[in-house]
């Protein structure tokens, strides 16, 4: 009776707190781009004020114009969209991989019933990656996986 109830405890708390093993230097969030810009690598200032939506309000700011300067002279950003159908993608549930040259970006898409509420949208997501880490990071070949 013990290790029946162990085994479901285990299932349970698996299956409930899923989580997605970090590569060092590498995050993900939520960003917003236009459709046409996707799969770019953001590495300066400029290229954010290019690619990306910002507040143009902001833009007018010099403290935040030197945040966004800090901030890309330590990282990059790489923009892509992902997700759609059944499920919304969440920062949460992607990962990077690096073997060889290759950057693996998987999203664990959740394996649950699908919602009866039809398809979901596709998610506007950055990988942010350390530059000092991954001097190279322009030469990676990017593969994009669901899993």
């Amino acid at each position: 009776m013990n290790k029946i109830f162990c085994l479901i405890l285990l299932v349970l708390l698996s299956a409930c707190h899923q989580r997605v093993a970090k590569t060092e230097g590498i995050n993900f969030n939520e960003c917003n781009f236009y459709y046409e810009n996707q799969n770019k690598w953001i590495s300066t200032t400029n290229d954010a004020k290019q690619f990306l939506e910002l507040d143009s309000a902001l833009l007018t700011n010099p403290t935040y114009v030197k945040q966004l300067d800090s901030t890309y002279s330590k990282k990059a950003q790489y923009i892509f969209i992902i997700g759609g159908g059944y499920f919304y993608a969440q920062a949460k549930e992607m990962k990077a991989e690096i073997k060889h040259d290759t950057l693996y970006i998987i999203w664990n898409e959740p394996n649950g019933m699908c919602p009866p509420t039809g398809e979901r949208s596709q998610t506007n997501m950055c990988l942010e990656i350390d530059k000092v880490l991954y001097p190279n990071y322009k030469n990676f070949k990017i593969v994009i996986s669901q899993q």
